[in-house]
């Protein structure tokens, strides 16, 4: 979704046929009928143009440099997911891939997610595409001190080998001082990038039953993991 969303704002309708193309491989490849998975591709597409539309007409600059252009960013993410997860759970349904009495569950867990996407990957993408002003040799040292900090704190919290009982330590609230650190030192490209970092080690810690977010089920965890990390993403940008 994220990705989706920073080609269509970056390259125009040109980059409509690649979201396409790309969402129905992605969803025709996890074994769903052609015909669900065309409605999905068509959905995710859908979603990612109205939510350029919305930045858009807000007078959204990608640089993320003003309050209202994270605002806007908000508000995309919290209204464009709505056409994908409908139309997503609801081809699902049709096909035959998912019971009608999950609809509900289905769409939360679908909408969320496709929120998530555009708090975390789509500023990363629009933050750096253009050239970065130069650093000088402390910022570049300290650039990369927070990125290894960043990196071992991620590996402490959320993934197994390093794992600690986060149960009774709240562990992951380590990655506020960080982010706040990358935005007052290093501004929206750095915050962008610590949060998509952070988002990546704890995601991947969490769908291999690692951290402080593991539930039940594999989706319950994720679900509980994604409302921390959208938390951290709104705070930090």
């Amino acid at each position: 979704t994220g990705l989706a969303l920073a080609a269509v704002l970056l390259i125009g309708m040109r980059a409509v046929p690649g979201v396409l193309l790309g969402a129905f491989l992605a969803n025709v490849t996890s074994h769903e009928p052609i015909a669900t998975a065309a409605g999905i591709a068509a959905g995710n597409t859908l979603e990612a143009l109205v939510g350029a539309s919305l930045l858009r007409a807000a007078g959204f600059r990608p640089s993320l440099e003003r309050m209202r252009d994270v605002l806007a960013l908000g508000l995309a993410a919290v209204a464009s997911p709505l056409v994908s997860a409908t139309i997503g759970v609801t081809c699902l349904c049709l096909g035959g891939v998912q019971p009608w009495d999950a609809f509900t569950r289905l769409w939360g867990v679908w909408w969320f997610g496709d929120a998530l996407g555009d708090l975390v990957l789509a500023p990363l993408l629009l933050v750096w595409i253009r050239p970065p002003r130069g650093l000088d040799r402390w910022n570049v040292g300290e650039a990369v001190a927070l990125g290894l900090v960043t990196v071992a704190v991620g590996l402490g919290v959320f993934t197994e080998p390093l794992q600690m009982p986060a149960g009774t330590y709240p562990l992951h609230y380590g990655a506020f001082p960080l982010v706040v650190w990358a935005a007052l030192r290093f501004g929206q490209r750095g915050t962008a990038t610590i949060i998509f970092l952070t988002s990546a080690l704890a995601i991947w810690g969490t769908a291999h039953g690692a951290g402080p977010f593991v539930m039940g089920t594999r989706q319950e965890s994720l679900v509980m993991l994604q409302l921390f990390l959208a938390v951290v993403a709104v705070t930090a940008l």
